[in-house]
């Protein structure tokens, strides 16, 4: 995966998107395999050339996802954004981690990693559904500053 990632680094760099959210949610679709990837019982040589090809989504994904919200988030309000990003991202991750041993108890290790990806690549997916996020481009309408396309006080200028 850590070569993945700075492949993937490497690609969001270079990419000129137009929609990046549409590519970041199919990105993030790929990197929700992992989970079956490890359960797969394959070779190392396959997990290790599955799990770069999933570094470099994960890496789409985040680099995609911090632009936007750089791009479209009023910079007042950036910080708080992103802070309640964290929270959610972060904060629900012991749960899964409470959830995931008496599940793999009871279903089994493979199992439960198939349904963790059974679960996670369709909610990634269905974020293509949302046209707000489907369609939302690459540039904010307006300054192209990081305001989200609101004029500030500030950047209006005198009235």
């Amino acid at each position: 995966m850590g070569i993945g990632s700075v492949v993937g680094d490497v690609c969001a760099y270079r990419l000129k998107v137009a929609r990046p959210m549409a590519l970041a949610a199919a990105a993030l679709a790929v990197a929700s395999c992992q989970a079956v990837i490890v359960g797969s019982g394959g070779s190392l040589a396959l997990i290790a050339v599955l799990e770069a090809v999933t570094g470099v989504a994960v890496s789409l994904f985040f680099v995609l996802w911090e632009t936007a919200l750089q791009t479209h988030i009023p910079q007042a309000a950036l910080s708080r954004v992103s802070s309640y990003d964290y929270l959610l991202s972060a904060g629900l991750m012991p749960l899964g981690l409470v959830l995931a041993g008496p599940v793999s108890e009871s279903l089994g290790v493979r199992p439960t990693l198939y349904a963790m990806t059974f679960l996670a690549v369709p909610t990634a997916l269905a974020l293509l559904c949302v046209p707000a996020v489907r369609r939302l481009p690459a540039h904010a309408s307006g300054t192209g500053s990081g305001t989200g396309g609101v004029r500030t006080a500030a950047a209006a200028g005198p009235p």
